[in-house]
Protein backbone atom coordinates (compact mmCIF):
# COMPACT_ATOMS: atom_id res chain seq x y z
CA UNK A 1 0.00 0.00 0.00
CA UNK A 2 2.74 2.37 0.52
CA UNK A 3 4.57 2.45 -2.41
CA UNK A 4 0.74 3.53 -4.18
CA UNK A 5 -0.46 5.62 -1.37
CA UNK A 6 -1.28 8.29 -4.17
CA UNK A 7 -3.98 5.60 -5.02
CA UNK A 8 -5.65 7.10 -1.82
CA UNK A 9 -5.74 10.26 -2.74
CA UNK A 10 -8.99 10.37 -4.47
CA UNK A 11 -10.39 7.48 -2.96
CA UNK A 12 -13.48 6.46 -5.21
CA UNK A 13 -12.40 9.77 -7.24
CA UNK A 14 -15.64 10.74 -9.44
CA UNK A 15 -17.70 6.95 -8.70
CA UNK A 16 -20.62 6.70 -6.37
CA UNK A 17 -20.90 3.75 -3.84
CA UNK A 18 -18.60 2.23 -1.33
CA UNK A 19 -15.58 0.14 -1.65
CA UNK A 20 -12.83 -1.58 0.34
CA UNK A 21 -9.60 -1.81 0.38
CA UNK A 22 -8.04 -4.98 2.56
CA UNK A 23 -4.24 -4.53 3.16
CA UNK A 24 -2.14 -7.43 4.44
CA UNK A 25 0.14 -6.06 6.72
CA UNK A 26 2.67 -8.65 6.18
CA UNK A 27 5.57 -6.23 7.79
CA UNK A 28 6.83 -5.80 4.25
CA UNK A 29 7.38 -7.54 0.60
CA UNK A 30 6.24 -11.21 2.23
CA UNK A 31 5.72 -12.18 -1.61
CA UNK A 32 9.17 -12.56 -1.99
CA UNK A 33 9.64 -14.78 0.73
CA UNK A 34 8.45 -17.41 -1.19
CA UNK A 35 11.51 -16.62 -3.73
CA UNK A 36 15.04 -18.33 -3.94
CA UNK A 37 17.05 -15.56 -2.39
CA UNK A 38 14.92 -15.69 1.39
CA UNK A 39 16.76 -18.92 1.67
CA UNK A 40 19.96 -17.85 -0.29
CA UNK A 41 20.98 -14.48 1.58
CA UNK A 42 21.63 -13.58 5.18
CA UNK A 43 18.44 -12.95 7.03
CA UNK A 44 19.13 -8.76 7.62
CA UNK A 45 20.54 -8.53 4.04
CA UNK A 46 16.77 -10.07 2.60
CA UNK A 47 15.35 -7.64 4.96
CA UNK A 48 16.96 -4.67 3.68
CA UNK A 49 16.98 -5.93 -0.48
CA UNK A 50 13.50 -7.50 -0.89
CA UNK A 51 11.18 -7.43 1.96
CA UNK A 52 12.17 -3.65 3.09
CA UNK A 53 9.67 -3.46 6.25
CA UNK A 54 8.08 -0.33 6.59
CA UNK A 55 7.72 1.78 10.16
CA UNK A 56 4.36 3.57 9.36
CA UNK A 57 1.19 3.34 10.50
CA UNK A 58 -1.14 2.19 7.62
CA UNK A 59 -4.40 3.21 9.48
CA UNK A 60 -3.23 6.62 10.09
CA UNK A 61 -2.23 7.39 6.52
CA UNK A 62 -5.66 6.10 5.21
CA UNK A 63 -7.25 8.32 7.96
CA UNK A 64 -4.64 11.49 7.24
CA UNK A 65 -6.16 11.36 3.50
CA UNK A 66 -9.79 11.28 4.39
CA UNK A 67 -10.88 7.95 4.80
CA UNK A 68 -11.97 5.35 7.65
CA UNK A 69 -9.80 2.97 8.29
CA UNK A 70 -9.20 0.63 11.04
CA UNK A 71 -6.48 -2.72 11.98
CA UNK A 72 -7.92 -6.56 12.25
CA UNK A 73 -6.62 -9.32 13.75
CA UNK A 74 -8.67 -11.98 13.11
CA UNK A 75 -11.39 -13.54 10.02
CA UNK A 76 -14.17 -12.42 12.50
CA UNK A 77 -13.08 -8.84 12.82
CA UNK A 78 -11.65 -8.85 9.06
CA UNK A 79 -15.05 -9.80 7.87
CA UNK A 80 -17.04 -7.42 10.40
CA UNK A 81 -14.81 -4.46 9.11
CA UNK A 82 -15.67 -5.18 5.16
CA UNK A 83 -19.21 -5.52 6.14
CA UNK A 84 -19.06 -2.06 7.65
CA UNK A 85 -17.05 -0.63 5.07
CA UNK A 86 -19.13 -1.53 2.26
CA UNK A 87 -22.14 -0.24 3.96
CA UNK A 88 -20.77 3.32 4.07
CA UNK A 89 -19.93 5.09 1.31
CA UNK A 90 -16.72 5.91 -0.11
CA UNK A 91 -13.42 4.12 0.26
CA UNK A 92 -13.22 2.21 3.84
CA UNK A 93 -9.11 0.61 4.00
CA UNK A 94 -8.82 -2.21 6.44
CA UNK A 95 -5.33 -2.92 7.34
CA UNK A 96 -5.05 -7.23 7.97
CA UNK A 97 -2.44 -8.03 10.56
CA UNK A 98 -1.12 -11.43 9.38
CA UNK A 99 0.92 -14.07 10.83
CA UNK A 100 4.65 -13.57 9.90
CA UNK A 101 6.24 -14.27 6.57
CA UNK A 102 7.77 -17.26 7.48
CA UNK A 103 4.26 -18.88 8.91
CA UNK A 104 2.86 -17.95 5.25
CA UNK A 105 5.44 -19.89 3.55
CA UNK A 106 5.48 -22.89 5.92
CA UNK A 107 1.61 -23.00 5.25
CA UNK A 108 1.79 -22.26 1.79
CA UNK A 109 3.94 -25.71 1.53
CA UNK A 110 1.89 -27.62 3.31
CA UNK A 111 -0.87 -26.88 1.39
CA UNK A 112 0.97 -27.59 -1.79
CA UNK A 113 2.40 -30.75 -0.36
CA UNK A 114 -1.19 -31.84 0.42
CA UNK A 115 -2.96 -30.94 -2.68
CA UNK A 116 0.33 -32.82 -5.08
CA UNK A 117 -0.70 -36.05 -2.76
CA UNK A 118 -4.77 -35.11 -3.43
CA UNK A 119 -4.11 -34.82 -7.25
CA UNK A 120 -1.58 -37.81 -7.40
CA UNK A 121 -3.75 -40.32 -5.33
CA UNK A 122 -6.87 -38.59 -8.16
CA UNK A 123 -4.96 -39.70 -11.26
Amino acid sequence: MLHDVSGLVDGLGGAVGAAVLVVVDNQGGGIFSFLAQATMLPADQFEQLFATPRRHDAVAVARALGHESERVKTPAQLRTAIEAGLSSPGLSVVVAQVPPREDNVRIHDALVSVSGRVWRSTV
